[in-house]
């Protein structure tokens, strides 16, 4: 089947299946069992036209089970991600399971009427996978642009929105289509996003793709980490934070504003909870105290002696615990919220590739806004988050080490070649030399991200 005289017979070419016996048909030792395969074939393999009844269960059953491979092709790219479920005896059907791992939590549900599956993430856009067992490769190019704008008009800026379609059996289909159909039916919305406008995001899948489960775990990726690295640094506020941040080098103070901008060492924990224990301790002295003054003004006025030491005590007692109180609510709230930030500055610090864990210290550095930057100290893998020089919108990154890297526009599904999962926002050359990454929002360096460049390790592109 890989032949040059097959590939070049049309592939709609009507074959009939009489067979007219020759002489070398019918006396070859080799070629007359040809003849007899083919007849074999013409009688009993040949496909006869189903009833329209027993087409139509064909139809479903192939929507089902294209919708069945999807989700399988989640769960793998999930698991490939570190994220499982929480509960293994939990089932899909008909409700939203929850899956945790390496710092996140998402919830999953799918649809087995039409396969659509939802992944929810925290302080995220919900990402929502639609299956669509169709040759959409194989449509002219104006029923291409038809499927593109319908698919963009049913989606959300609320939401991401991910078309999955069979991959075709040759990559000939994407070379026949206008380049740029077949670099937009490789790539996720965010990869070809623009301002202001919904985008979806489409991907060829087949179980005979070896790619396509990092196809789709790396919109699951993006799903997930974009929202958790935008989520730094981590602020809230708090009165008493002034307290403690003379001996915490990695919060940064202003009033009562905190910001965390990295993860603490070892020897650097701040002890807001021996604090807050030791008032913990005080009320409860305070209130037994307040509890015998109360009692002895009782007997006083009882017995008709003098209590205006007695109410002047009490009133004393009742400000220190009413301050008291307060002092220990904000320590609380200062004790969950460092916690809090601290859990998120120290997820940012595992490697999404290889899964060590950075020095917060010399490998992590933070800067204004969403900035930050953390290099793996045993793959040499970079990931933060930097600012659009165009929108100043906020674009999420990640980059593996390699020592050469070359990059051609004309290549379709390049990023899926070189990358794989491995990515967030498309990596681009910058006019003025170096690396630069696509802008999600504005879709700035977009015409720059296919350009012809080679990277190398510790060295501009």
């Amino acid at each position: 089947m890989d032949s040059l005289l097959y590939r070049e017979v049309p592939r709609r070419a009507f074959v009939g299946t009489t067979l007219t016996m020759t002489n070398i048909l019918a006396n070859d030792a080799h070629y007359r069992r040809v003849a007899d395969i083919w007849l074999a074939w013409a009688r009993l393999g040949l496909e006869q036209s189903p009833k329209p009844e027993k087409h139509f269960e064909e139809m479903q059953a192939l929507c089902r089970c294209f919708g069945s491979f999807a989700l399988l092709l989640v769960i793998r790219g999930l698991e490939q991600l570190g994220i499982e479920p929480v509960d293994l005896s939990q089932s899909l059907a008909g409700q939203e399971i929850e899956l945790t791992g390496k710092g996140a939590r998402v919830r999953l549900s799918w649809s087995a009427s039409d396969g659509v599956l939802r992944l929810a993430v925290d302080d995220g856009k919900p990402l929502r996978i639609v299956p669509i067992p169709a040759s959409v490769a194989m449509l002219p190019d104006d029923g291409i642009a038809s499927l593109m704008r319908d698919a963009d008009v049913a989606g959300s800026l609320d939401e991401i929105t991910l078309v999955l379609y069979p991959s075709p059996s040759t990559e000939v289909a994407f070379q026949r289509m206008e380049p740029a159909h077949a670099h937009r039916l490789h790539a996720l919305s965010h990869e070809i996003a623009e301002q202001g406008q919904t985008k979806a995001g489409f991907l060829p899948v087949s179980p005979w793709d070896l790619t396509s489960v990092e196809r789709v775990a790396r919109q699951l990726r993006w799903a997930i980490s974009a929202p958790a690295f935008l989520a730094y640094p981590p602020t809230f506020a708090n009165p008493l934070v002034a307290e403690f941040a003379a001996n915490a080098p990695w919060l940064k103070v202003s009033g009562p504003e905190v910001v965390v901008v990295r993860a603490p060492g070892s020897h650097e924990a701040l002890s807001v909870a021996q604090v807050l224990e030791a008032e913990k301790s005080r009320l409860v002295a305070l209130e037994a105290e307040h509890a015998d003054v109360s009692q002895q003004l009782r007997m006083a006025v009882r017995d008709g002696r003098a209590s205006g030491p007695l109410n002047g005590r009490k009133k004393g007692l009742n400000a220190e615990i009413t301050d008291l109180q307060s002092r220990i609510g904000f320590l609380t709230s200062l004790e969950s919220d460092l916690a809090a930030g601290v859990a998120v500055v120290q997820s940012l610090l595992t490697c999404p590739t290889c899964a060590s864990v950075a020095d917060p210290r010399r490998d992590f550095k933070g800067g204004p806004g969403h900035r930050f930057s953390c290099e793996c100290p045993d793959c040499s893998t970079q990931w933060g988050a930097e600012a659009c020089p165009n929108c100043t919108a906020w674009i999420p990154t990640l980059l593996p080490a390699v020592t050469s890297w070359t990059v051609n526009e004309a290549e379709v599904g390049w990023l899926d070649r070189f990358l794989g999962a491995d990515s967030l926002a498309v990596p681009c050359k910058l006019e003025r030399g170096g690396l630069g990454y696509v802008c999600p929002s504005c879709g700035h360096g977009r015409a720059s991200a296919g350009s012809s460049f080679t990277y190398r390790q510790g060295a501009t592109a």
